[in-house]
């Protein structure tokens, strides 16, 4: 969409127009989707968060700023809907071990990658309590991106072994997290853990 076409529709969507609302939708509901998809790995989950997204959209039409990027906007009103949710999952067991067990890497935003560095605080404090062996194949593996087989042998131990190691630590880690901050470790869990939950042999 040309940006000037794209003007001429946050103009008509300030005044009411449903119809440039209609195309707008269309028109960024797949960007959307797909953003939210990746964070929260539920479709019904999704579908409930983007037409919230939306909704929210027409409801505060009018406080679009025509001289901001729209986009940015979007994706603004999007981060707040989906860590709103967060945030109240965090209150769900049932709901915050679903998004532990399915989340996957995905920075919705920069402004997420900025708010979740705030919990990153919590990760190095679990990773600084691991024994000095776990630590090391911990960073080396899940923080540095090696395999486990480079592990083994940089660490002169078996490939098991250094699963034992990943599996233990990661345990641990899931653990501190939610007694810290139960909030903090299902947000961190469906934008950065998730990387390191990812088993990489």
């Amino acid at each position: 969409m040309k940006e000037n076409e794209l003007q001429d529709l946050l103009v008509r969507l300030k005044g009411g127009d449903r119809n440039a609302f209609t195309r707008l939708y269309h028109h960024f509901f797949k960007s959307i989707y797909v953003k939210v998809f990746a964070l929260v790995k539920d479709n019904g989950i999704t579908d409930e968060l983007v037409q919230d997204i939306f909704l929210k959209i027409w409801q505060k039409r009018e406080e679009i700023n025509l001289e901001l990027h729209f986009n940015a906007y979007l994706f603004k009103v999007a981060q707040n809907q989906v860590f709103d949710f967060f945030r109240k999952a965090a209150k769900d067991a049932k709901l915050t071990a679903h998004l532990m067990n399915n989340a996957i890497v995905q920075y919705f935003h920069s402004d997420v990658q900025l708010e979740a560095k705030e919990n990153e605080k919590f990760l190095h404090e679990a990773i600084a309590q691991l024994s000095p062996q776990r630590k090391q194949i911990f960073i080396y593996c899940k923080l540095e991106g090696n395999s486990y087989k480079d592990a083994a042998t940089k660490f002169n131990i078996s490939v098991a072994t250094v699963n034992s190691h990943i599996t233990a630590s990661l345990k641990f880690i899931r653990e501190f997290l939610l007694n810290k901050n139960k909030t903090a470790a299902v947000i961190f869990a469906c934008t950065t853990i998730a990387e390191l939950l990812t088993q990489k042999p």
